[in-house]
């Protein structure tokens, strides 16, 4: 039979350490990446601006994100500009991982259509990030139809007019 101090030896000398090795805290901070918005396989008249910041610590995921849609209007020759948020605050981001390298979530970016969510996956190259954004939602008008969105990753956006208007 074990004495009690032998136990507390074992479980200073063994088990404790275990416990207080906290894993590192993994950030991700992405600033400003720039999308073309390609709908079922065409350039829309669409561009984003996206920022994201994420943080893993002790087992714990949190992360926030939030991005510009800028449209172009060609009829009126103006820009209009919309901005949206989500998070794991608001649960509007789900499904997150966030990896050394890697980080992943799912997107509700537009309150009134929680069916509309959007697929981000950014991999870290160094201090940029690669980013992909995915969507497949149903048609507006015909529900049968789906439309694929996907976020063309770009280094800058040109835009055709100086005037931005809501």
């Amino acid at each position: 039979m074990m004495s009690n101090a032998f136990r507390a030896l074992i479980l200073a000398v063994v088990v404790l350490p275990l416990h207080a090795a906290a894993e590192e805290p993994v950030t991700h901070l992405i600033q400003s990446e720039l999308f073309e918005v390609i709908e079922n396989g065409a350039v829309s008249n669409k561009r984003i601006s996206l920022d994201v910041s994420a943080l893993k610590k002790d087992g714990v995921s949190w992360a926030e994100c939030r991005f510009v849609v800028i449209t172009i209007d060609s009829e009126k020759k103006r820009l209009n500009v919309d901005t949206f948020s989500a998070s794991t605050d608001s649960q509007t981001i789900r499904d997150l991982k966030v990896e050394k390298d890697v980080l992943s979530f799912e997107m509700i970016p537009f309150a009134l259509a929680p069916d509309r969510p959007i697929r981000i996956v950014a991999t870290r190259k160094g201090w940029s990030y690669n980013v992909s954004a995915v969507a497949l939602w149903p048609g507006l008008i015909e529900k049968t139809k789906s439309v694929k969105t996907e976020w063309k990753q770009v280094p800058a956006i040109t835009l055709p007019y100086t005037t931005i208007s809501r």
